[in-house]
């Protein structure tokens, strides 16, 4: 802006002043010739049009003037301005290069080898053998005028003024006959020279490196300023052969063909900037390159190469994409989410269907005859409720809101209900085997999880075989775990195990997906297919257990997982209702649930079994009754209702005294901390649907716990 200002002044003072000039020459030069007239008054009003018009002639062109001086100084300020730019972008270049470069004046040398020419020698002529005192000196007296800072860090020293000082400690006389051997191919017409040779720093630590010397254009004649590039290791790209093929000959080969195209497509005073590719180092490691570069141009004008810098990006890249890959992760996390909060809902819905499907079915079954045909048909009924409710529970295991208790079980029953499952959805190409060896498979385990896990495996290993067809195999048998074995199988103890081998003669896996197969959101599996989970949550569940899991496969060669679950001490018990039905009590039930059809079956049940009931269809009612009736042995409320939760309603009530056992309703496997329930006083709960013996089963167990602290307070 200033440099702006300075110009339109100088222009308007030259305009000015070629005005003022023009306007006297013009004014007192027709007064002269007027005196010189006989006829004065005739020739004084010539005179006065003549000085008009030559007024306005040196008025206009002084105008003129102005504007072509101010456009020309704008110009010249612009190329500084430019020039300026470029310097420093020189500088930003040079100081940051990577790569050490110092800058020489080898011009006392150079004079040096002149005077060979003088005496009708050449350059070629100067033998070290026979000059090596007098050209160490030469080069000894080499003057550093500038350096970058990987330069100071090499040589280990403070600044540029030290180095040099002491630039001859940093030459053994190996490494001046090298510089001496470069610098005498460049006398003789190289403009580029790269030798390997023997270094020290200033405190005294020895490295050989590649040297490579170029004299910019200019300095042929002077060797005022010589570039020395230093590199430690790595592929050279700076020696007198480097050219355009032979740096992209070390891109990949997949970004080769788009490096040449942005080289190439560089006007004449564009540069090189921010362009990313890879390479392939010697050692055949792809590393990640983002390049920036400046032409270097000869007197004319004209591009004879470029400079800059190549900072290798390859970290910083690994670092975003593991970035990406969390956010994806978290995207998915949340998709879960969302998922886990609908399959919540769903439970939920469901289970109000199911649990008057469920219960009326039972109460109807308990007033026929056994033997009756009705009775068996409703038995079928019963069943598929009872399924419907397991679905429920694998939902909500999915979703991971619900964990059963662990309860012993025998794990070829598990297995037999997802062969099952698979027999109906699998390709008919795939045929289901299993062998089961163990005289005892009982482990102490959550059966819905046991069945997520062994689902899981078997839809991996459907999936493997889903274009070719092949053969899935579950075997049952046991295995002993002794101490001496037990230090290589990770998080196990010794002992006896139910073994469970899940095997396939699909495609197989290579050893880099085998070895991450259990990572969280790992798959292998084309986007919307699979989501990762299921391998990194089925170990969590079998670990969970006390037991491991393991993978073995080759490409090819099918693959087996084999999972272990400590062998249970006792023999599983079955637990079905029994045949003379849910307990009789007596006592008062408040018992809260917005659907009408489930409070109703709620009542008839527990009326029933002798006990009086009231029945409320949101948590106001049910206050209403707490407070205006005779008090109740036992509140039952659902767990999601209209306006304030049953959760809610249970804290309420703690906090004004209530004193009564409160059993909470769940339809959607809602996981509550220890301090909620510390909290809110829930005693128990019960899951939807339920059957009478359930319901029964569970007051009696709240009152006998009200009975014995009653008992332990008197």
């Amino acid at each position: 802006m200033q440099d702006s200002k300075q110009s339109k002044s100088l222009a308007l003072r030259i305009a000015l002043g070629y005005l003022l000039v023009g306007t006297l020459y013009i004014l007192f030069s027709d007064q002269i010739v007027s005196g010189m007239m006989i006829n004065s008054d005739a020739v004084s009003s010539i005179t006065f049009l003549q000085t008009i018009k030559g007024w306005l002639f040196i008025t206009v062109t002084a105008t003129i003037l102005y504007f072509l001086i101010h456009r020309h100084f704008k110009a010249i300020h612009r190329s500084r301005h430019e020039l300026q730019l470029q310097k420093d972008r020189y500088l930003s270049l040079f100081q940051n290069a990577p790569v050490p470069i110092w800058v020489v004046d080898f011009s006392n040398l150079k004079k040096y080898l002149t005077s060979f020419e003088s005496e009708g020698r050449s350059i070629r002529d100067a033998k070290w053998a026979s000059e090596s005192e007098k050209l160490r000196a030469m080069i000894h007296q080499a003057r550093v005028t500038d350096v970058n800072f990987a330069t100071l860090r090499l040589f280990e020293s403070d600044d540029r003024d030290q180095l040099d000082r002491e630039i001859a400690a940093t030459l053994t006389d190996e490494s001046c006959a090298v510089v001496f051997t470069i610098l005498t191919e460049l006398g003789t017409g190289s403009q580029r020279s790269v030798w390997e040779m023997p270094i020290r720093s200033l405190s005294g630590r020895e490295l050989t490196v590649l040297l490579s010397i170029a004299i910019p254009p200019g300095n042929q004649e002077t060797w005022g300023e010589v570039h020395l590039m230093i590199k430690i290791s790595g592929k050279d790209l700076t020696s007198n052969e480097t050219t355009i093929e032979t740096f992209l000959d070390t891109v990949h080969p997949d970004d080769r063909q788009a490096v040449r195209d942005r080289l190439n497509a560089q006007g004449e005073y564009a540069t090189f900037r921010d362009a990313p590719y890879r390479i392939i180092r010697p050692d055949g490691e792809v590393r990640y390159i983002l390049s920036r570069g400046e032409k270097i141009r000869d007197k004319s004008g004209h591009a004879i190469g470029m400079i800059g810098l190549a900072h290798d990006v390859t970290d910083r890249r690994r670092e975003e994409e593991e970035r990406r890959q969390l956010e994806a992760q978290l995207r998915q996390a949340q998709k879960l989410e969302s998922l886990g909060a609908l399959a919540g809902g769903i439970a939920h819905d469901f289970n109000n269907i199911l649990t008057p499907l469920y219960g009326y079915t039972e109460l109807v079954m308990q007033d026929l005859d056994e033997k009756s045909q009705t009775y068996e048909d409703l038995s079928h009924v019963m069943k598929a409720a009872v399924r419907g409710k397991e679905l429920v529970q694998q939902i909500l295991a999915f979703s991971r809101q619900i964990e059963q208790e662990r309860k012993p079980l025998l794990l070829h029953h598990i297995v037999n209900e997802v062969i099952k499952l698979l027999r109906a959805s699998v390709s008919p190409t795939i045929e289901i085997v299993k062998e089961s060896d163990a005289e005892v498979d009982a482990v102490i385990a959550d059966p819905v999880q046991m069945h997520q896990v062994i689902m899981n495996l078997c839809v991996n290993a459907c999936h493997a075989m889903r274009e070719t067809g092949g053969r899935l195999t579950l075997k049952i048998d046991s295995q002993e775990i002794s101490e001496q074995s037990a230090v290589s199988v990770s998080d196990l103890k010794a002992g006896h195990y139910v073994r469970l081998r899940v095997i396939d003669t699909g495609t197989g896996m290579d050893e880099t997906t085998r070895q991450r197969v259990f990572e969280p959101f790992f798959t292998t599996k084309p986007a919307g297919e699979g989501t990762g989970l299921g391998l990194s949550v089925s170990r969590q569940i079998i670990v969970g257990h006390k037991g491991n899991i393991t993978v073995e496969s080759r490409m090819g060669e099918g693959t087996v997982f084999t999972v272990l679950l400590p062998l249970a001490k006792l023999e599983p018990q079955i637990s079905e209702q029994t045949r003379s039905g849910p307990a009789r009590g007596h006592g008062r039930i408040l018992f809260v649930d917005d659907e009408s059809e489930i409070a109703d079956l709620a009542n008839q049940m527990l009326r029933r079994l002798g006990y009086h009931v009231e029945t409320a269809l949101d948590c106001n009612a049910a206050k209403a009754k707490i407070e205006n009736q005779p008090a109740f042995d036992v509140l039952i409320t659902d767990h999601v209702l209209p306006e304030q939760s049953g959760l809610q309603l249970a804290i309420e009530l703690r906090s004004q005294g209530y004193q009564a056992p409160i059993i909470l309703l769940t339809g959607d496997g809602i996981g509550l901390s220890d301090e909620v329930i510390r909290r809110s006083g829930i005693n128990a709960f019960l899951s939807k649907p339920f059957s009478a013996f359930e319901l029964s089963q569970s007051i009696q167990r709240v009152l006998a716990k009200k009975l014995d602290t009653v008992s332990q307070v008197s």
